[in-house]
């Protein structure tokens, strides 16, 4: 791997030997900025770490001035700032009560959703074929979302990761646990035949956090089930896609692993990219924060034909065209490249906060939604996507708002229905007593410490 990562290095005119003194430099700054934050090793934090230790080593040995190199770790840190005002995400839990009807409405969005996913993947399958099979899937998974089947690759982001969280979820909870696995198992086997190298992160994610939420963490000790031990498997079988698609990309071929490792290493590679470039791309010249909000936008309007779609903002720092490739437009280039040295404090800052929070909001949660706790589950799963690329934040975001609104309107219909609009035995508990009933399942919750309400 290290001859992948040499060969690679040199493209940036950067040599290997300092780029391993500066890693070491970095890993220690920022590991010891965010290790105390960590919930679980399979915490989406963990990349993040990776990716802000990349870059600071990249920063440290590129060519580019020293007041862009100080620009680089004066955002970091206030980036590191605004997240740390969250303190631990898991320390100050919240008690969550759900009902028999409102896990009802869960299952009727998880069932649509499922439905929806499964038939837009088989219908790419069928017409382009599935990218997973061909040359290179890297190019076909953006290639078979053309021509307006772009809306199905809306699909198989963030509704799928709701999917995800709403099957591991009611799997915890016992509600028919082999039915909603093998619903997990058959969408998650449509989105890796999409070609994606990161499709079953969601996954490990997930896990990571319902682990560490009390009420589901209870339950998975009152049943003797270690949930981690899924989390390693989706990420082996994770990596092993990964390994795959990296194999069959035709920019690959048999040195697949070591590029793999390679690119892992060099995940800000935005930086030799942005840097010693600055300002010379003709499009990126004179940007202010209303360019900003207009980029943020962008995807959210280009789904309704309001503006044309653009390339990437990472596509364009490259000064490529026409092209979906291209690395993450990370915090700190759009904190220099739209809001100039001091406001980008305060955006980076912004975005520090706004990860935590999003972490934070999902174990501090105390309604009696279903639907809510597993949204909430799904945005902390892809916090940092804020951090990486805020423009596909701000689209997941939407994307899982405009789909889950009215399905849960309809869910709320359909369970008033069925159920009435009486009250309906309480289910599930953040907290409880030892030996409290457990509804769903007839038996006792063993858990010390738990208190029903």
């Amino acid at each position: 791997m290290l001859d992948a990562i040499s060969e690679i290095l040199k493209g940036y005119n950067v040599d290997l030997q300092y780029f391993l003194i500066a890693g070491l430099l970095c890993t220690a700054l920022f590991v010891l900025a965010y290790y105390r934050f960590l919930i679980t090793i399979f915490d989406p934090l963990v990349f993040f770490m990776i990716t802000m230790i990349a870059s600071g080593t990249l920063m440290l040995n590129i060519d580019t001035d020293t007041a862009m190199k100080v620009e680089f770790f004066v955002f970091a840190g206030c980036c590191w700032l605004g997240f740390i005002l969250n303190k631990r995400a898991d320390i100050e839990q919240g008690v969550f009560t759900l009902d028999s009807r409102s896990l009802l409405e869960l299952e009727l969005v998880l069932l649509v959703l499922f439905v929806v996913i499964v038939a837009g993947d088989l219908y790419i399958g069928y017409t382009v074929g599935f990218p997973m099979f061909s040359d290179d899937p890297t190019v076909a998974k953006v290639e078979a979302f053309t021509g307006g089947a772009g809306i199905f690759k809306r699909f198989n982001s963030t509704p799928y990761q709701f999917l995800a969280a709403g099957c591991i979820v009611m799997a915890v909870l016992r509600r028919r646990r082999r039915f909603y696995l093998a619903l997990l198992a058959i969408s998650s086997l449509a989105i890796v035949l999409e070609g994606s190298k990161g499709s079953l992160v969601p996954i490990v994610a997930i896990l990571a956090f319902v682990v560490r939420r009390d009420g589901l963490r209870e339950r998975l000790e009152a049943q003797g089930k270690h949930l981690m031990r899924y989390a390693w498997a989706a990420l082996i079988l994770g990596a092993a896609v990964a390994l795959l698609v990296s194999v069959r990309s035709a920019d690959v071929g048999e040195s697949g692993a070591a590029n793999l490792g390679a690119r892992v290493v060099l995940a800000g590679d935005i930086v030799p990219f942005y840097y010693p470039n600055r300002g010379t791309v003709p499009d990126l010249r004179g940007l202010g924060p209303a360019d900003y909000v207009s980029y943020l936008l962008e995807g959210i309007l280009g789904m309704f034909r309001l503006v044309p779609y653009k390339d990437p903002l990472g596509t364009t720092i490259m000064g490529a065209t026409n092209s979906s490739f291209g690395p993450n437009a990370l915090y700190f280039v759009r904190a220099d490249l739209f809001f100039g040295p001091y406001f980008g404090c305060l955006y980076c800052f912004v975005i520090g906060y706004g990860c935590g929070w999003f972490r934070k909001a999902f174990f501090r949660y105390r309604g009696g939604s279903a639907i809510l706790l597993v949204a909430l589950l799904t945005m902390a799963e892809f916090a940092f996507a804020l951090a990486a690329e805020s423009q596909l934040f701000a689209t997941e975001i939407f994307d899982l708002t405009f789909l889950l609104v009215p399905l849960w309107i309809l869910a709320r219909i359909v369970t008033l229905a069925i159920a009435g609009p009486g009250p309906t035995p309480l289910v599930v508990v953040g907290e409880g007593r030892r030996g409290a009933t457990d509804i769903l399942t007839g038996g006792s919750l063993a858990a010390e410490g738990n208190r029903i309400r």
